[in-house]
């Protein structure tokens, strides 16, 4: 097999080559305008906003609201529990002698 280059062959590869120079560089265009447009945009906003912060807040004050007087109130039926247990016992005690 011989096979012979010719000009045109020549011709048409530097064409190829060109059309993917020519894309490259639009490519590159288009890499620095949109590089440039996020150079541009404002910072984004702290995460979390300080909305959610407050409103994460008034959730913890919401649940202390709740949470403590009911915590007391399981205690207090614990004490008085405890208080009615040995109560019970001593007068059984008592009953016995």
């Amino acid at each position: 097999m011989n096979y012979e280059v010719t000009k045109d062959d020549i011709k048409d590869l530097h064409g190829r080559i060109d059309d993917m120079v020519t894309i490259q560089t639009q490519t590159s265009i288009a890499v620095a305008r949109i590089e440039t447009k996020l150079n541009m945009q404002p910072a984004p906003p702290e995460r979390p906003c300080k909305e959610l912060v407050d409103h994460l807040e008034d959730h913890k004050e919401t649940k202390k609201l709740w949470q403590t007087p009911l915590v007391k109130t399981i205690i207090d039926v614990a004490k008085m529990g405890l208080v009615a247990f040995f109560t019970w016992m001593f007068l059984r005690s008592k009953r016995g002698e």
